[in-house]
């Protein structure tokens, strides 16, 4: 090798030392300046007083909160509550799960076997599902809403405790169900512009390909929940019963495998309590993530294992001992519940 080669492999390793080495102090400057800034205000949002679950949030356009409730759809703009509720048919706004379209149409499921199709108070209406769960009375445990890429066609996809995905079709008002991979609870759907499907259950977390064949992702038992922001996010519980926090690396990411993606399993061990169970998450816009956990408020740095927790010991005017529900709005505001009535509105900035 002459040293002209030589020369050009060493000005090469180290400029990628170099740069390498940048981004760790950047994203290390960043996080810290970040948690050390961070000192939540809470505040709690009285709820009507026969309200004893809050069981979903979304956030519609960073300006609306819409809140799903044992008693009632909630509506929360400038703190303001408006609640949509029918007394004589108390079921009907029994509301498990929200998903909100790109029309800001909001899809509920409920208690009973139903999907309502909710655009407002005077334009809403119920979908039966009992067709598709044989009369039983089951709740709608996770729905999320997809329009495809190819076709354009939109459908509304839904589960419930017994491991049934339902799917609505908006335009053929068609109801089915699609072979599923467990007869136990559904946490969460996400589905793709290009059908690809993502299911989180007590089994753990499946994905369909192109043929319809659904396929484990091994590094998790339980799977509670999956997002996206560009990347997609997931939590749940290993073999060992541990908290993870997970990252699928695709096209554009860390690491490729023919384009399918690689989950990596992002290390939890410095949290006190590695068995500590994660409920829902949000994402920051500044790689930092936001963990509804049965030990509080968490806030992480998945890159650097730091993390910051809040909770009713630490932190004055929250009492709230677990954190069941969360959403984030407009990066400076989070919305939290707890597993009963308890409904915080946390400025983080």
């Amino acid at each position: 090798m002459n040293l002209k080669s030589r020369n050009n492999i060493y000005i090469n390793t180290f400029n990628y030392k170099f740069f390498l080495l940048l981004k760790i102090i950047i994203i290390t400057t960043v996080f810290k300046s970040f948690t050390q800034n961070t000192n939540p205000v809470f505040k709690e949002i009285i709820l009507p007083k026969n309200i004893r679950t809050i069981n979903s949030i979304e956030i519609e356009n960073d300006s609306l909160v819409w809140v799903g409730t044992n008693k009632g759809l909630l509506k929360i703009k400038n703190d303001k509550i408006t609640r949509f509720y029918d007394k004589s048919n108390p079921l009907k706004y029994a509301i498990n799960s929200i998903t909100i379209d790109n029309d800001g149409v909001k899809w509920l499921g409920t208690y009973n076997s139903s999907i309502i199709k909710f655009v407002n108070k005077y334009n809403n209406f119920e979908i039966s599902l009992s067709s598709i769960t044989n009369d039983e009375l089951e709740i709608i445990t996770s729905i999320t809403n997809v329009r495809y890429t190819e076709s354009g066609n939109q459908i509304i996809c839904a589960g419930t405790p017994s491991g049934k995905i339902i799917i609505y079709e908006i335009t053929s008002n068609n109801i089915y169900t699609i072979k599923s991979p467990t007869r136990n609870i559904i946490y969460k759907i996400l589905i793709e512009e290009n059908g690809k499907k993502w299911i989180c259950t007590s089994d753990g977390m499946f994905f369909s390909n192109k043929k319809k064949k659904w396929k484990k992702v091994h590094k998790v038992s339980k799977s509670y929940g999956i997002k996206s922001n560009g990347q997609f996010w997931a939590i749940g519980r290993d073999k060992k019963h541990k908290a993870v926090l997970m990252l699928l690396f695709k096209k554009g990411g860390f690491a490729i495998k023919k384009d399918k993606g690689v989950w990596k399993e992002l290390s939890l061990d410095r949290l006190p309590d590695a068995h500590t169970r994660f409920y829902d998450f949000a994402l920051a816009k500044d790689e930092n993530i936001w963990l509804a956990t049965e030990t509080g408020l968490v806030l992480y740095n998945p890159f650097k294992g730091t993390y910051k927790i809040f909770n009713q010991d630490n932190s004055p005017n929250f009492k709230m001992k677990s954190v069941k529900h969360i959403a984030i709005q407009n990066d400076k505001i989070l919305w939290i519940g707890s597993n009963g009535n308890k409904l915080y509105k946390v400025i983080v900035e």
